[in-house]
């Protein structure tokens, strides 16, 4: 069993997509403390395919280099059970990081690449709440108290 990982850019229209989902969100973002950022208007020119893939590329490279075995921990945490394909997505827009759970085995990671955080530490928390977000459901668990259970696997398995 294994997590698999792949990399790639919003397309154009995946971009305005992720654009109304926070635009969306972002009373209740505000509300809970959250920083992000959207355009007020999103013009085609703002999108730049090449800037897009030359980041793919240094991410591709960082994971490499500092993944540091995180996923096989998170594996053997969580019970050595876990076969799951992960698409980590760039934007430019939106919090620092998201993740979707469209159903089946594939799952959708979302990371803002102007936001000011390590996205390597923004990858691995993203997907820490992939595994984690079963027992959110099953237990019911409010939201600050699963970004602490997230929180503490990440800092013990790191």
């Amino acid at each position: 069993m294994s997590i698999k990982i792949s990399f790639s850019p919003n397309s154009i229209e995946e971009e305005k997509k992720y654009i109304s989902y926070t635009k969306k969100l972002g009373p209740w973002l505000k509300k809970n403390g959250y920083i992000f950022n959207v355009p007020t208007i999103f013009l085609k020119k703002m999108y730049i395919q090449k800037e897009y893939d030359n980041y793919i590329k240094i991410l591709k490279s960082r994971w490499k280099k500092e993944e540091g075995e995180y996923l096989a921990k998170l594996n053997y945490f969580f019970g050595g059970k876990i076969n799951l394909a992960i698409i980590v997505k760039i934007s430019r827009y939106g919090v620092g990081g998201t993740y979707f759970l469209p159903g089946g085995q594939k799952a959708t990671v979302t990371i803002n690449i102007t936001a000011p955080y390590n996205h390597i530490n923004v990858i691995k928390h993203e997907i820490t709440h992939i595994l984690v977000e079963p027992f959110v459901h099953k237990y019911k668990i409010k939201h600050f108290k699963k970004e602490k259970i997230v929180d503490a696997i990440f800092e013990l398995l790191k």
